[in-house]
């Protein structure tokens, strides 16, 4: 009798369920289920057909549940990436196996309060160009003119404003310059109306290129609080200057964006075709065929894709107020997610061309004429754009670099048992001045760290 291989069956299968659909389990007796199942097959074949298509059926029925409920005409596929756009995407995802790309940006902490954010940003697109008082008053306007949450959620700009959800994290900060760069680039966009044949298509290529400027401004911004030694903290609280790591991690975690959304492109295309094709419903066979697998766990991992894909395309999200003009569940539909991977690409192509070219960069955010039409920000960028493999090949060569170098970095303080935040502390005396210690996180050291402080004090004195 298989019954051991059974159970542990069920209970594998459980464990990846509970992953991606605790909606299944939460009304099951897990334990009174298994109990069924074996005293019913002494086979674990006979057990294992019954079982998979069980369980499979069960997560076809909670899909198709779930599209049904606000009917099928809510499940908006409108959205269909171009032969080119999917070529790039699947490029992307192809170069990038076994790389990681869940990079969280809130992992690098500040001190800064929202106050301070707005400073530091202010600042930063001053430094950019002094001399032009219409930019500064669009700068100020937007930063002071806007709406802030003090709780986790996706910030955005509209038409009248920036609504911004702030909790003390670089990406936060990194954040507030993104969203301005956006409201400034706004402010000069063309006047273009779908009314008139020769607009449309700079419409389009507008919405393509939406986050151009935001990527470009992102990298121009994180290398100007790293020249600046923006202040960061570490899993201790203790404050520290930005670091060569912190850098490199920040920057990863703003390109592999465009990474993950390029797999979204291939994934969502996928399911689309699948489902169209299968008469608008999700089946077994379709899980089977999207998973390109038939193990059971497989088609339970890749029809969360799924499960993300639906989810998408729902339900409005109440706290938020989009414009008209925007696209509702910013954040959810594709063809907003789609524009990060131009922005990265062509960003990129940016910051290795021209470094961190003030004039450029400026010129580019003011001048409408460059947001809506290719081939002018191409000239002035440089780049041919009906030669997107070089950009592309370019930007894996610096995600690539960067993954690596974030992900040695990251072994060989797993090794040290240390957290790489931890490696430099200043301290701040009442009178401002600033010293520099080495912090040992071994046990034999902290005595002599001890000593050294009993010194300093003694000297001071």
């Amino acid at each position: 009798m298989d019954s051991k291989l059974i159970s542990d069956y069920i209970d594998n299968t459980v464990v990846e369920l509970n992953k991606y659909y605790p909606e299944l389990l939460s009304c099951i007796d897990v334990e009174d289920v298994k109990s069924q199942l074996l005293s019913s097959y002494s086979s674990f074949e006979d057990f294992k057909v019954y079982f998979d298509e069980y369980v499979k059926n069960s997560i076809c029925d909670f899909l198709n549940i779930n599209i049904d409920k606000q009917s099928k005409k809510n499940l908006s596929f409108k959205y269909k990436v171009d032969d080119l756009t999917l070529s790039i995407a699947q490029k992307l995802v192809n170069d990038t196996q076994g790389l990681n790309t869940n990079i969280d940006d809130s992992k690098v902490k500040t001190h800064l309060g929202i106050d301070d954010c707005k400073k530091i940003v202010l600042d930063f697109f001053m430094s950019i160009n002094q001399s032009d008082p219409v930019f500064a008053s669009d700068v100020y306007n937007a930063l002071y003119n806007m709406k802030v949450y003090n709780h986790p959620g996706r910030s955005y700009t509209n038409d009248k404003e920036i609504v911004l959800y702030f909790n003390g994290d670089l990406g936060d900060l990194v954040a507030i310059a993104h969203e301005v760069s956006h409201a400034i680039a706004k402010k000069h966009d063309l006047k273009l109306s779908t009314k008139i044949p020769s607009d449309r298509e700079k419409i389009n290529n507008r919405n393509l290129l939406k986050e151009v400027e935001s990527k470009m401004t992102e990298s121009m911004f994180l290398r100007y609080l790293y020249d600046n030694k923006i202040e960061c903290v570490d899993d201790n609280g203790y404050s520290r200057m930005m670091s060569d790591d912190d850098l490199d991690y920040m920057l990863l975690s703003s390109m592999s964006s465009g990474i993950n959304n390029s797999k979204r492109a291939c994934d969502e295309t996928l399911f689309k075709k699948l489902y169209y094709s299968n008469k608008d419903k999700v089946t077994p066979q379709l899980l089977d065929t999207y998973a390109n697998s038939e193990i059971l766990n497989d088609v339970i991992r890749n029809s969360a894709k799924i499960k993300f894909i639906i989810g998408c395309y729902f339900s409005k999200d109440p706290s938020f107020d989009y414009s008209t003009t925007f696209v509702p569940n910013n954040g959810k539909n594709l063809d907003n997610e789609i524009r990060f991977i131009y922005g990265n690409i062509i960003a990129n192509h940016f910051s290795e061309s021209f470094g961190c070219d003030k004039k450029v960069y400026y010129e580019y955010l003011i001048n409408g004429k460059y947001h809506c039409d290719i081939n002018k920000l191409s000239s002035l960028l440089g780049f041919d754009p009906n030669n997107k493999d070089v950009l592309v090949d370019n930007y894996l060569n610096t995600y690539i670099d960067l993954n690596k170098r974030v992900d040695r970095q990251l072994s060989m303080d797993e090794e040290k048992g240390i957290n790489r935040s931890n490696v430099r502390m200043l301290v701040r005396n009442e009178n401002g001045f600033v010293s520099t210690l080495v912090l040992c996180l071994v046990t034999g050291f902290v005595m002599g760290a001890v000593a050294v402080l009993s010194y300093i004090f003694i000297v001071n004195k």
